[in-house]
């Protein structure tokens, strides 16, 4: 790998705790102790793209189909146990941000509610991890 800082060679502050070697700038320092910095540098692609939340009619329309069909179902819910899968599922996937899935753009809490999708017996993963 060649060094990143071919041109600019000021040596400048390194993170706190770091062994500092004079010979490095910052940009050589983050390319031998970064991944994601070294990977970037070397050409390699980093991580996907995230995928584009759905707008607001998008997101109507997805928890409208949702709700009509657990309705038409009759409403099963599943069990505790399966629902808190599906949170762990969620939780560990890219595109949960925290608060919703980036797919779909419902709602993921750790609560269980009437209107919780990860509940209902008919939903699925827009992305095929649980069913």
């Amino acid at each position: 790998m060649p060094r990143p800082c071919f041109i600019f060679h000021d040596p400048v502050s390194y993170p706190v705790g770091e062994s500092k070697r004079p010979e490095w700038c910052y940009y050589c320092w983050l390319a031998s102790n970064n991944e994601n910095y070294r990977k970037g540098w070397d050409g390699e692609a980093l991580s996907p793209e995230p995928v584009q939340e759905p707008n607001l009619f998008q997101k109507l329309g997805n928890f409208t189909g949702a709700v009509i069909e657990w309705f038409a179902s009759g409403g099963e819910r599943v069990n505790e146990e399966e629902r808190e899968q599906r949170l762990a599922i969620c939780k560990a996937c890219p595109s949960y941000t925290g608060i919703r899935c980036r797919h779909c753009g419902c709602g993921i809490t750790d609560q269980a509610t009437y209107f919780d999708k990860l509940g209902w017996k008919t939903s699925k993963c827009p992305e095929g991890k649980w069913k």
